[in-house]
């Protein structure tokens, strides 16, 4: 049995995809138990030249993460010296963050 890679850098990843498949001839399936990811995920990459990944590469940079809206807010009541999940309780938790971004209600 063959030990995993673990590679948490994309272009890192592209790259060992792009070998493993072009110079050792390896099944996308193999490729994919190799590095810990899902065949889907190689057959991805293997689909991308170089310009295109790097394309790619820059759009996913760009997204922002649902909870990107309350970062301020939280970071203000932190600043604040609210360090308790909760600053006291639920309610009181809404109002202080409902002025700072979106409210979940």
């Amino acid at each position: 049995m063959q030990e995993r890679i673990i590679i948490k850098d994309k272009t890192i990843m592209w790259s060992k995809i792009k070998m493993l498949k072009e110079d050792k001839g390896y099944s996308n399936s193999k490729i994919a138990r190799l590095l810990g990811i899902h065949r889907q995920t190689v057959a991805k990459y293997l689909s991308m030249n170089e310009s295109e990944y790097f394309r790619w590469l820059t759009s996913i940079k760009r997204r922002r993460g649902k909870l990107d809206v309350y970062m301020s807010s939280v970071k203000g009541l932190l600043e604040g010296g609210c360090h308790s999940f909760v600053c006291g309780n639920s309610r009181s938790f809404e109002r202080k963050i409902s002025g700072h971004g979106q409210s979940k209600r």
